[in-house]
C-alpha cells in the first residue's frame, strides 16, 4: 500500500477529499477505468468530489454501512498515524505538524 495523495485542514469538508484526489491523479496519471474505494464519509459525496472522478472516468465505491472490511487498511493506516502523529506529538505551529505529516507519509 502507497500514499500517493493526501490534504490537512483544520475542518472536514469536501475540498480534503478533492486537493488529496487531485493530488493522487496528478501523480499517478491513471487510466480510465480506476476504482477509487472510500468510506461513507459526507467529503466523498460532494459534487466537486464526484465531478474530480468523472473528469478523470473514475468509478466511486463506498462501503456499506457498517462494513468496515472494505476499507481495513486505510482505517489501520489513519490509526497508526493518529496514534504516531496527532495523539503524542505537541506542534508549535500547522506547519511544523504538516512536514511531519508529509515525511511521514512521503520520506518514510
Amino acid at each position: 500500500m502507497e500514499i500517493v495523495g493526501w490534504s490537512m485542514s483544520e475542518r472536514l469538508k469536501g475540498s480534503l477529499a478533492v486537493d488529496a484526489m487531485r493530488m493522487a491523479l496528478q501523480n499517478r496519471r491513471p487510466t480510465s477505468g480506476l476504482i477509487c474505494h472510500s468510506d461513507r464519509g459526507i467529503q466523498y459525496a460532494s459534487g466537486d468530489y464526484r465531478q474530480l472522478l468523472d473528469a478523470w472516468k473514475t468509478t466511486a465505491s463506498m462501503s456499506r454501512k457498517d462494513d468496515g472490511l472494505n476499507n481495513a487498511p486505510m482505517e489501520s493506516f489513519f490509526g497508526s498515524l493518529r496514534n504516531e502523529l496527532v495523539h503524542r506529538p505537541r506542534f508549535r505551529s500547522r506547519r511544523d505538524a504538516k512536514a511531519a505529516l508529509f515525511e511521514d507519509i512521503a520520506i518514510f
